[in-house]
């Protein structure tokens, strides 16, 4: 009985000495949570839009245009050119001419105010036994001008004294391809950016 009254005093004085030179647990600091810190920012927001705007313009215009022309003027001699008697005389009043010769002229006046052009003329020549086609006649005719085409035909007789007829006419009429400018409107439309400004929250933690 002795003995383990011994062994618990002696165990008791060990737990005693040892709690007496044991190091107590370091006290720990707890970490504060981060403070959430919010500013106020204005931002530029970009808007897209579609403006359209009547834009005015200038285009050349091109068109065929006859030139507009009138006939001033026509004229028809008949002269006998070889004769006994009347040579140079008027064809009506020389009964006995062996050769005559009729002249026929076609006078041309350019209307136009502006444009200067050419003009081509042709010509037939008819008598009761032949014909005769003379080749065209060509001229340039200033604006508001006149030009005139000349044409004869030198012819004998067998027996009756009878004039030659002629018929003259235009062949090509000028045509111009006319030009002008002309001012015009149109709409065009474009995209146009422009910034919208917005305010909003930023928050950050420190």
């Amino acid at each position: 009985m002795n003995g383990f009254n011994s062994s618990v005093i002696l165990l008791i004085g060990i737990l005693l000495i040892a709690g007496c030179t044991g190091q107590s647990a370091p006290k720990t600091t707890p970490t504060p949570e981060p403070k959430t810190i919010c500013t106020k920012v204005i931002e530029q927001i970009p808007i897209i839009t579609e403006q359209c705007d009547n834009v005015s313009y200038t285009e050349e215009v091109c068109q065929l245009r006859e030139l507009k022309y009138s006939v001033v003027g026509q004229t028809k001699t008949d002269l006998c050119i070889v004769s006994d008697s009347c040579a140079g005389s008027p064809l009506s009043s020389c009964r006995n001419c062996n050769r005559a010769m009729t002249r026929c002229t076609m006078t041309i006046k350019n209307l136009d105010p502006k444009e200067t052009a050419d003009w081509t003329v042709g010509a037939n020549f008819t008598l009761p036994w032949a014909g005769f086609i003379k080749n065209p006649d060509s001229q340039t005719i200033l604006p508001e001008h006149n030009a005139t085409f000349d044409f004869y035909q030198i012819y004998s007789f067998s027996e009756v004294i009878i004039p030659a007829s002629c018929d003259l006419y235009v062949i090509n009429k000028p045509i111009i391809n006319d030009c002008h400018q002309e001012t015009r409107a149109k709409v065009v439309c474009a995209n146009v950016t422009t910034t919208q400004s917005r305010e909003k929250e930023v928050c950050s933690k420190s």
